[in-house]
């Protein structure tokens, strides 16, 4: 039996007469939502655009944030670096090159 179905008993176990027990199998398609919140690269974009939106706050709010400014900057570098080697490693994945890492979104 695959991993995504479970068996759910029906009746009681146990129960006095035909001491069988009814199973029915119960299947849930999570594959889809799974795959979605695991994917790399809309974090990867979420995370950076949350970065631009607090240089942009930090920014227009003048002197009194003056020194979380480099710490902004730093976090859309990071997002940027993140982002680039993610798409180095998929591009190696579709290619199918030995070393290239497997899973975690890398391949459709």
């Amino acid at each position: 039996m695959p991993a995504h179905m479970k068996p759910v008993a029906l009746g009681r176990v146990g129960h006095r007469g035909t001491g069988s027990v009814n199973f029915v199998t119960e299947t849930r398609n999570t594959t889809g939502l799974i795959g979605k919140l695991s994917a790399p690269a809309p974090a990867l974009i979420i995370g950076t655009a949350l970065w631009v939106i607090a240089t942009i706050v930090v920014a227009v709010s003048g002197d009194r944030w003056s020194d979380a400014l480099p710490i902004c900057y730093a976090g859309i570098g990071v997002g940027f670096l993140g982002f680039a080697l993610f798409s180095i490693q998929r591009r190696a994945a579709v290619r199918g090159d030995k070393g290239a890492q497997q899973g975690a979104g890398l391949v459709d």
